[in-house]
């Protein structure tokens, strides 16, 4: 995960645990029950042009889907708003 943050830019502070980030959409069925992530919507992000997650997507879900916050800066078009969604 530090090579990977290195590699993207990507800085995490004042985090209790080493959130390793997100590399795929697919790799959202290790986190979320299978009604929450089906395969029609791992398709429909390909389909819509989504090949990866966006380096701020790889890093916030994994730490939002544990239930903490995070306050996050990235430049416009970064994927913000999706990694809400």
């Amino acid at each position: 995960a530090k090579e990977w943050r290195e590699q993207h830019d990507v800085t995490i502070t004042n985090s209790p645990q080493n959130y390793s980030p997100l590399l795929s959409f697919a790799d959202l069925s290790a986190h979320l029950p299978p009604h929450l992530i089906s395969e029609s919507t791992l398709t429909t992000l390909t389909r819509a042009g989504y090949k990866t997650p966006t380096p701020i997507q790889s890093q916030t879900v994994p730490i939002t889907l544990s239930g903490h916050d995070v306050l996050l800066t990235a430049a416009t078009g970064s994927g913000k708003t999706l990694s809400y969604l």
